[in-house]
């Protein structure tokens, strides 16, 4: 076989629903990793921490039990600007960071791809080069206020272009080596991050102490910038803000009409729910010199002052006991209570000395620039896959013809 077009049902050897389980154990029920939508991004780049571990019905399992070669399709919770179809393809690496069997949860489809007939990462590079174009929007039905992947027309209606069986395996390696620089760009982040956080916490102690000094005399809180309404400004939205991660991936240009207002240093705190608690917190690092950029109102901005620095103020709203404080002064009427900036002067800690703040200082800038190069580097490489996605699937050009290094 040279090429042709099979439609996306003739493939599939295997698709079944997802499941949600229980809070805890009943009989005839055992624990699983279920993989949700939100879990995605993270799950892209294999960090499967914070994939919750429930009780399915242990009759329900090996049906929905995640196998190496399947994809995971997200078919529910898109939005207005972001369509549903997203998907995640399971690899060993995937399945060994798990403790427990793995599912996909409710609003996800296990689809299993007959191995007979296609490399099932080729097909799931065509998949993410048909979310990539846009072209899940045709599968979307919007009659209600959450968007949901219509699976069943999809799959009477996606054609999906298969080359011969060697080039499938050319296309997935090439793409999927990018990917998997990535991925360990991401580990080497979050390991980066760990040790930040792991001198710190051998530095100093934030626990809440009467007789210390309030975080708002170390800080800048919400600090006074300068932004004239209209202009066209760098926009971090909410959806960017990363979860338990220091670095922004996701921003745009936009007219600045009414929001926070950050420069090159400044961490970003989510302070309504369910953000905080989610652990939404980010460094701004992606501005030019003297760049102010904006973002939701929901934001509280912390600036460095003196010798805190920007990892430090990191390191301190990470910590949980400032998180549990933050999260327990929330205040407003179920689903939309927020922690207000001012309750910073009511959180005070033992003041850090100058000799040790150096020493934090001295040990933590390299590795947040190092932070910084890894992100910006995935970017790249972000953008040159996302280049060699609808040219390698569409077969003007060849894998073997790409100058990509395997990693």
């Amino acid at each position: 076989m040279t090429s042709s077009w099979v439609l996306m049902r003739t493939l599939v050897e295997r698709a079944v629903g997802g499941g949600w389980g229980l809070d805890a154990p009943e009989q005839g029920t055992e624990q699983v990793a279920v993989i949700r939508g939100a879990d995605f991004p993270a799950v892209a780049v294999g960090d499967t921490s914070r994939v919750p571990v429930r009780w399915e019905a242990t009759r329900k399992i090996p049906q929905r039990k995640l196998d190496v070669g399947d994809i995971i399709l997200e078919i529910s919770g898109g939005t207005s600007d972001r369509p549903t179809g997203r998907t995640i393809f399971v690899s060993e690496g995937l399945l060994r960071s798990f403790t427990h069997s793995a599912i996909p949860a409710s609003f996800c489809r296990l689809v299993r791809i007959d191995k007979a007939l296609a490399d099932p990462h080729y097909v799931y590079w065509w998949l993410q080069g048909m979310y990539a174009e846009g072209r899940t929007w045709s599968y979307q039905n919007r009659s209600t206020g959450i968007a949901n992947f219509q699976f069943e027309h999809f799959l009477d209606t996606e054609q999906v272009h298969l080359p011969a069986r060697h080039v499938q395996r050319e296309i997935a390696a090439t793409l999927g080596a990018l990917d998997e620089k990535i991925a360990s760009n991401r580990r080497a982040q979050s390991l980066i991050e760990a040790l930040v956080r792991s001198k710190f916490d051998q530095l100093f102690d934030v626990s809440h102490d009467p007789t210390g000094v309030p975080v708002s005399d170390l800080v800048e809180v919400n600090p006074r910038r300068s932004l004239a309404r209209g202009s066209d400004a760098t926009y971090v939205g909410m959806s960017s803000l990363p979860e338990f991660a220091a670095e922004i991936y996701e921003w745009e240009t936009k007219a600045f009409g009414s929001g926070q207002k950050f420069v090159n240093g400044d961490v970003l705190m989510a302070r309504i729910t369910p953000c905080l608690e989610n652990g939404k917190t980010a460094v701004v690092d992606m501005l030019g010199p003297d760049e102010v950029g904006w973002g939701s109102t929901e934001y509280i901005v912390l600036g460095p002052r003196g010798q805190i620095s920007t990892a430090w103020i990191y390191c301190l709203v990470r910590d949980e006991s400032v998180r549990e404080f933050a999260i327990r002064g929330m205040t407003g009427t179920s689903g939309r209570q927020r922690f207000a900036a001012s309750n910073f002067d009511d959180y005070k800690i033992s003041p850090p000395s100058e000799s040790v703040l150096s020493e934090f200082n001295d040990v933590s800038q390299p590795l947040f620039d190092r932070m910084k190069q890894l992100r910006d580097e995935n970017l790249a490489l972000s953008s040159t896959r996302d280049v060699l996605l609808p040219d390698l699937l569409s077969g003007r050009i060849l894998a073997r013809e790409t100058d990509v290094v395997r990693v």
